[in-house]
């Protein structure tokens, strides 16, 4: 059944970043919207370690597109994988808060799953994309520097391209965020019918308030990541 594939996958998941170290997070490798797979590897996911491991002369152009709006609320992740003709399959995934209303006895895990749909491209609508990237700076320098909270709405850009890595971010509010032109090509592909959670201005003390609403510093949703060079540097929980 599903449900025991998941169960066996997260469980080996989980044991096989034990036994690399109890203090570090795991590689990701697939699977990201197995439940337990996110939860040990989600930053391994943003910085595309997967990505970088396989991307080489002569591989297929790959890019994921992550958006966080509010990692609590809604996450968005946009996956294309070149088919080595032009054309590349498009996969659209949301992860929204979990509701009870969704659980099923065939599948218990289903609230806390992703939103998921698959679509293929043509040449000339993968073409589409790449001229929406380009035009939204996807391609230049890296923000170095660029903190990234779970609470805020950002997107992180991880591509392989002629074999070569590309890496970058945009923080909401920001001149760099209202030259972004992706997200509308993105939405007109996804099919998860799930509504695109629009941006807004987070006060800093919001993020403190939901700390003492917690009571303790939850790290598993409070956390921040610094834009490096070439990916992420690190992640800090706050």
């Amino acid at each position: 059944m599903t449900i025991s594939t998941d169960r066996s996958s997260t469980l080996a998941a989980l044991a096989a970043c034990f036994a690399v170290s109890l203090l570090t997070a795991c590689t990701y490798a697939g699977g990201i919207d197995r439940p337990g797979v996110q939860k040990v590897s989600w930053f391994s996911y943003l910085n595309g370690d997967d990505i970088r491991s396989a991307c080489q002369p002569g591989s297929v152009p790959r890019w994921r597109l992550i958006y966080n709006g509010q990692y609590e609320q809604q996450i968005r992740s946009y996956e294309l994988v070149g088919d080595g003709h032009g054309g590349a399959t498009y996969t659209a995934r949301v992860q929204t808060p979990a509701s009870l209303t969704r659980i099923t006895l065939d599948n218990p895990l289903e609230p806390w799953a992703w939103k998921t749909s698959e679509v293929l491209l043509s040449p000339p609508e993968v073409q589409g994309f790449e001229t929406a990237l380009q035009q939204s700076g996807a391609y230049g320098p890296t923000p170095r520097g660029l903190r990234l909270h779970s609470r805020n709405f950002y997107w992180i850009l991880i591509a392989c391209r002629d074999g070569a890595v590309h890496y970058n971010a945009w923080l909401h509010p920001s001149e760099e965020w209202d030259r972004l032109v992706f997200d509308d090509w993105l939405l007109r592909f996804d099919e998860t019918q799930v509504a695109f959670r629009e941006p807004r201005f987070v006060d800093p003390a919001e993020r403190l308030n939901d700390r003492i609403t917690r009571g303790s510093d939850d790290s598993s949703v409070n956390f921040d990541v610094q834009v490096g060079e070439r990916g992420l540097v690190g992640h800090l929980s706050f």
